[in-house]
């Protein structure tokens, strides 16, 4: 393929920042936790699983389980609320228990789950509702039924930037691609179906409704998950409490494996290649409610040229010899895509030279004489992401603004690197050549 090398502005490649987009579960498998783009853990308060699960005060959220990995064997650790919360952030209860267990403040200098994300190079924000302002050290905000610390276990560690990871829920992105590797959120003492009976079931219900839903279907579809879980029951020994996944990649069912805070804790760890902090070391991660990666992207592609008239008008002038035509300005690739991907186009100028101990070099005085070679030297490349189907990228040589091929003869190679990390690979395809303009 010949085709004239280009200079309009209008053809330079637009790269969009559109989120990829990950494609639907597979078949029941058990699968690695997922790396996850985002996760949000939203915590509500002292409720059994029966209070929840099945009951007609809750209809969103039953709603939300049965499109999610449903645990119906979940259990909270203690009582009363706080060692819970700590439990799920830290692995540990830091001796907090009974009566004493809510008291507040509490300052502990030990590993935790936002720490470990921090200094592995990835980012946690705990979203309170009510809380005063970023960073606020206070016990409680808004009365009984508003912010209660003792239920923002970020808030007593020492080792994190309290302004940094401790923010309110009105801060919460409502561009959910904006949001941090992972957070959790907790709604007030009176969202969080704490304080009854004026703060109930049906409260708790509706806030998830209007807080969580648009994140919960956004999450399927951009590589992330949303899980809901209860700190404690109502006071019970058994503890028994509702906790689900839904999300991107998530098998939806019912599973009986008994789980707790800690398993919750370690899943979340182990997406991220972290190790267990306290206690949840002692845990292993959730594996079979996890779909298997997708596929990767299976690519085709064909360079196309432009085609004669098949469909004219008369005219007036005799019959003429045609003068050599002109190569076009630019070309078409075509390619499709099975799922959304990032996609590389990598070119390679196909330039002369010599075989020299198996390779083929640019050729010099001293190896002029030695066999003739072709070298594919790499000139530059352009990603995007794309959506799956069909696609055509018009190209006119141009890779950035201020960036160009030379006229001469090149190969391409076609990547998709899909949203699991997988890859689908093209070429080198067919070369073409770029003449002057």
């Amino acid at each position: 393929m010949i085709y004239k090398l280009g200079f309009s502005r209008r053809a330079a490649l637009a790269v969009t920042a559109a989120a990829l987009i990950v494609g639907a579960p597979g078949a029941l498998a058990a699968s690695p936790p997922p790396h996850y783009d985002h996760v949000v853990l939203a915590i509500f308060e002292n409720k059994a699983r029966s209070q929840i699960i099945g009951a007609s005060s809750a209809p969103y959220l039953n709603n939300l389980a049965a499109q999610g990995a449903n645990f119906t064997q979940s259990f909270a650790l203690r009582h009363p609320s706080q060692p819970n919360y700590l439990d799920l952030f830290s692995g540990s209860n830091h001796g907090l228990e009974g009566p004493t267990g809510n008291d507040c403040p509490q300052t502990f200098a030990s590993g935790n789950l936002g720490h470990q994300l921090i200094a592995s190079g990835r980012t946690f924000v705990g979203y309170a509702e009510d809380l005063p302002s970023a960073g606020s050290p206070v016990c409680n905000s808004g009365g009984a039924d508003g912010y209660w610390r003792k239920h923002a276990p970020w808030t007593n560690f020492s080792n994190l930037h309290q302004t940094t990871v401790s923010r309110p829920y009105s801060a919460f992105p409502t561009d959910f691609a904006k949001l941090p590797t992972v957070s959790f959120v907790v709604p007030n003492q009176c969202n969080d179906m704490h304080n009854v009976p004026h703060c109930s079931v049906s409260t708790g219900d509706t806030w998830a409704r209007h807080h969580l839903e648009a994140y919960a279907q956004w999450a399927k579809t951009h590589n992330s998950l949303l899980i809901l879980t209860w700190d404690e029951d109502d006071g019970t020994p058994t503890n028994h409490i509702a906790t689900f996944f839904v999300g991107a990649r998530i098998n939806p069912g019912n599973y009986s494996e008994r789980i707790d805070h800690f398993t919750v804790l370690r899943t979340i760890e182990a997406m991220y290649g972290l190790p267990g902090v306290g206690s949840a070391a002692n845990r292993s991660p959730l594996t079979d409610v996890f779909a298997p990666a997708p596929t990767a992207a299976a690519l085709t592609l064909t360079n196309t040229s432009q085609t004669q008239p098949r469909r004219w008008r008369l005219g007036g002038k005799l019959a003429t010899f045609a003068a050599a035509a002109k190569p076009r300005v630019g070309t078409t690739f075509q390619f499709t895509l099975n799922e959304a991907a990032t996609v590389r186009f990598a070119f390679a100028q196909l330039l002369p030279g010599r075989k020299v101990n198996g390779k083929c070099v640019a050729q010099t005085a001293r190896n002029r004489r030695s066999k003739a070679c072709t070298r594919s030297v790499p000139v530059g490349s352009l990603s995007f992401n794309a959506r799956a189907g069909p696609h055509k990228l018009i190209f006119q040589g141009r890779l950035t603004r201020t960036r160009k091929l030379n006229p001469g003869t090149y190969t391409l190679t076609i990547t998709a690197t899909n949203a699991a990390g997988q890859r689908a690979t093209k070429g080198p395809l067919r070369s073409f050549t770029i003449v002057p303009g």
